[in-house]
């Protein structure tokens, strides 16, 4: 392969009288050349097909964040559509969620979602450790028989007077077990909150209304 070039030969008058050739040798040159196309056009083809997965990849990221923020959503309201009272907390002990329950009986804000819980011990994560939060009077008592899960079941008994001495009560009080008009009692349920694979990510404290049981 050879590139041809070619100048016009003149005399002193300016007449044409011959030609200037020059045939150069190019032939490795266009192989450099030719290896040199072939491999942008296969670059070109790779960059394509990555670019085809990139785009296959992020539609399906978006589709799975959709779906799990369709998912968390419906958790959402389910959680806030429950007529008793749930908070959540995340591992490093921040609470993370509360409902319009919680907010009622507890006398809650938004504002206490982000902070921390101060627990004496993790593994048992009392309800004892939130009287920095929940401002209501309560006291806690554990139902030793019962657990939930790894966590002992705990009953919350908000409001409501000491009772008077054991002689001074009427037989109606005597036979109500430490409970008088004007008290709540919650039956607390502490549970992990761990996806289907196994990976927890919080703790949930479940508050049912037991009151007009106990009071029955």
């Amino acid at each position: 392969v050879v590139n041809v070039s070619a100048a016009l030969r003149r005399d002193i008058d300016n007449n044409i009288v011959g030609y200037f050739l020059a045939l150069p040798d190019i032939t490795e040159l266009k192989k450099l050349q030719t290896n040199l196309e072939e491999k942008v056009k296969g670059r070109t083809r790779e960059l394509e097909e990555v670019q085809k997965v990139l785009i296959h990849t992020l539609a399906e990221v978006k589709a799975a964040k959709k779906k799990i923020e369709i998912e968390k959503n419906k958790a959402a309201a389910i959680i806030a559509n429950l007529l008793d009272p749930v908070i959540v907390v995340d591992n490093r002990m921040r609470i993370i969620l509360i409902n319009p329950a919680a907010e009622r009986v507890f006398n809650l804000s938004h504002e206490v979602l982000g902070k921390k819980i101060k627990v004496k011990k993790k593994e048992e994560f009392s309800l004892a450790d939130f009287r920095d939060i929940i401002k209501v009077q309560y006291k806690v008592n554990k139902i030793s028989e019962e657990t939930s899960g790894k966590y002992a079941v705990e009953e919350m008994v908000i409001g409501g007077e000491e009772r008077k001495k054991e002689r001074e009560i009427s037989p109606f009080q005597a036979a109500t077990p430490g409970y008088q008009k004007g008290v709540q009692i919650y039956k607390v349920l502490t549970a992990d909150v761990c996806n289907e694979k196994g990976n927890c990510f919080g703790v949930m404290k479940i508050f049912y209304d037991l009151t007009r049981e106990k009071m029955i």
